[in-house]
């Protein structure tokens, strides 16, 4: 499953494509991802990320994805927002 979505993902990116599509795109695979247990959804969410920061991505999709992911976060146990949360931060900040 893991390296499907990864594909998926970078597929995506590689692609381009309408803004819209694209999003759709990027909300399917991360429905999928948030249906993971406790380790995939952690790798799952950190792909997305990586993913939709990149620089072929437009920034309105990067923060739409990102604004789903954050609504997300509250649903999971304090330890694996926190994990995600810290990764976030320390990923966009590279950047």
């Amino acid at each position: 499953m893991s390296s499907n979505y990864k594909a998926q993902l970078n597929q995506l990116v590689s692609s381009g494509g309408f803004h819209k599509d694209q999003a759709d795109k990027f909300r399917s695979i991360l429905e999928t991802i948030l249906q993971l247990d406790n380790e995939g959804l952690v790798e799952g969410l950190k792909a997305v990320v990586e993913s939709v920061v990149h620089e072929n991505v437009s920034l309105v999709i990067s923060r739409q994805i990102l604004s789903e992911i954050s609504c997300y976060l509250p649903k999971l146990n304090d330890e694996l927002g926190k994990l995600i949360c810290r990764f976030v931060i320390t990923f966009i900040n590279t950047k």
